[in-house]
């Protein structure tokens, strides 16, 4: 009676069991990133960008290096180092603030290799943690970020298919690097840019190096004090030509450097005030990089002088864009003021009808450096610029005692809340590469 019994009870769990022991239900995909650090830039920072030449020269064949070899960076650097010159000094060139503390003039090659060593694996965690921190900002938790075999690479793994992770994707290739700069003024800039065009002039019409110049004459163009009365741009043009100019050809001949960038003058060819030194368009805008950067031009302008372009056009089809004139204040060329000195920054709610503007707090030493920097240039302007670009260069009204401002200009609201995260997830000194994405 019991076996019988049993029958009727196994023809029910039988196509239980079947069931439960059917596919396994399918896996949700994620999202996997192949990230690498370009350790020679790491290195460069940690220099402070030193110029030297033969540092630069083994920085070079470092990078190549990695391109094809992923280990041992760090040795294959000093050895092409030595390589080049075998009685230079690591030392001289990494007695920086960032690293010296570990190292002194008469630390030998190999000790300062370890510190550099050291100080490169530190950079790529704080990397990794701020990187963390982004991903946990736009609103994802259970991500994961592991290590590769070498210490250049590394792997973000997000949950999602890649199409569902396309915004975040763009939002961790952008390097995230705030930085406010002093400026200068467009009546101080615009006698060297009167120099910088004679010099393409000569250029392109010999086609070789400048290795003659007529001292007498560029003295007189440097020497030469704008006034009122001759501030007139057509003025200036008229006065540094002897034939008239009849048509563009002519006018680009004379003038190559304004047939690329407008000066910032009104119409009656008074200079504006600010630190905008002119207007190009997009399409243009390489070409005046190129001119400004060449060895002959580039040593006319002073050498705490730098220039970048707006982030934002200055007309409604993103065409036309200005070109600021940053002044350098500090010794190793870097800003004075980083984003890594804002405690706490926050999208203003009450801008979202107006112009999007961020709030923002600084630490006690960043506060120190914007009091400073706003007590001395009231009436003057102070670049914020983000990622290479100009957000805005707002005119100083009076002195900020108090570590708190903000930062406007900003071209739209979700690019506001975005800079907002990036700021609260910290400063990243150099910006990783993303070097392939695949689903898994």
């Amino acid at each position: 009676m019991r076996k019988q019994n049993l029958i009727p009870l196994l023809l029910i769990l039988l196509p239980l069991v079947f069931w439960g022991c059917g596919s396994p239900e399918k896996a949700e995909p994620f999202t996997q990133l192949t990230c690498e650090v370009q350790v020679a830039e790491l290195i460069r920072y940690l220099s402070n960008y030193n110029k030297d030449t033969i540092f630069n020269v083994a920085l070079l064949k470092t990078k190549q290096f990695q391109n094809e070899n992923k280990k041992d960076l760090i040795k294959y650097f000093g050895k092409a180092f030595e390589e080049i010159d075998s009685n230079a000094k690591l030392s001289v060139i990494f007695n920086t603030m960032d690293i010296k503390e570990h190292i002194t003039f008469s630390s030998t090659n190999a000790e300062v290799l370890q510190s550099i060593d050291y100080k490169v694996s530190e950079e790529i965690e704080n990397m990794l943690d701020v990187i963390s921190k982004r991903i946990k900002n736009f609103g994802i938790e259970d991500a994961r970020i592991k290590k590769g075999k070498v210490n250049c690479r590394f792997y973000i793994e997000v949950p999602g298919a890649i199409a569902d992770n396309e915004e975040l994707i763009r939002f961790l290739r952008k390097p995230g690097s705030l930085e406010f700069w002093e400026t200068y003024e467009n009546s101080e800039v615009y006698p060297y840019l009167l120099q910088a065009n004679e010099k393409i002039k000569e250029l392109k019409s010999l086609a070789i190096k400048i290795e003659s110049i007529d001292v007498n004459a560029e003295d007189s163009l440097g020497e030469k004090i704008i006034t009122n009365e001759e501030n007139s741009l057509l003025a200036e043009m008229d006065a540094d030509t002897t034939s008239g100019i009849d048509n563009l050809e002519d006018f680009q001949k004379q003038y190559p450097l304004f047939a690329v960038l407008n000066p910032s003058a009104d119409q009656t060819g008074q200079l504006l005030p600010g630190p905008a030194v002119g207007l190009a368009h997009i399409k243009d805008t390489a070409q005046v990089d190129k001119y400004l950067k060449q060895a002959q031009v580039e040593g006319i302008f002073p050498k705490d002088l730098s220039f970048r372009w707006t982030a934002n056009a200055v007309d409604s089809e993103g065409n036309y864009f200005r070109l600021i004139a940053l002044r350098i204040t500090k010794e190793n060329g870097l800003a004075p003021l980083e984003g890594s000195s804002i405690t706490k920054a926050h999208f203003d709610i009450e801008s979202y009808f107006s112009n999007p503007e961020i709030l923002f707090t600084l630490n006690s030493e960043g506060a120190k450096i914007w009091q400073r920097m706003t007590k001395e240039n009231i009436g003057k302007s102070i670049a914020i610029v983000f990622d290479g670009y100009v957000l805005s260069y707002p005119n100083v009204i009076n002195e900020i005692p108090n570590g708190r401002s903000s930062i406007t200009g900003i071209e739209s609201i979700e690019e506001a809340k975005s800079l907002a995260n990036i700021i609260n997830s910290g400063n990243m000194h150099v910006h990783f590469q993303i070097t392939e994405i695949k689903q898994i």
